[in-house]
């Protein structure tokens, strides 16, 4: 097996880095800002999205959408529902389950998620993300020319 990395362009090699850190000055500034004060993890987070924008998902499709495996995704879904979050619900005689927030899940959501937009808002107002916001814009720009 080889496992020498893809050969690179010099565009991948200058963008990477930047994206990622964009991304994870973002989601640091998410989980302080939305996330926390909600005393949501990550994983929390994103099974509570999945399941507030699809209502009645397939556990094993949002396993799916999420990228988790299902030991992961069922033992997010456990602690939502220890806080009253989310409930499973089983269907097909216990064949299917899908989830659903339940009201204090919907609640928490509208909260979470009304937060979350604000974070974002202020986050590219934040010197810190402006700064690398603008490090990544230039990279691009010097990728692709003037548009």
């Amino acid at each position: 097996m080889d496992l020498a990395p893809a050969p690179e362009t010099a565009a991948g090699r200058s963008l990477i880095p930047a994206m990622v850190r964009v991304a994870q000055l973002a989601q640091t500034y998410l989980k302080k800002n939305a996330l926390t004060p909600h005393a949501l993890d990550w994983n929390e987070f994103l099974v509570l999205r999945v399941v507030a924008v699809e209502p009645g998902i397939r556990s094993s499709r949002a396993a799916s959408r999420l990228g988790m495996n299902r030991a992961t995704l069922s033992g997010v879904v456990s602690r939502l529902e220890d806080r009253d979050l989310i409930r499973r619900e089983s269907v097909d005689d216990g064949v299917r389950v899908e989830l659903n927030l339940t009201q204090t899940g919907i609640e928490v959501w509208r909260g979470v998620s009304r937060d979350a937009a604000e974070a974002e808002r202020s986050f590219t107002r934040a010197p810190a993300g402006q700064r690398t916001l603008v490090a990544l814009a230039r990279r691009i720009g010097g990728l692709v020319g003037p548009v």
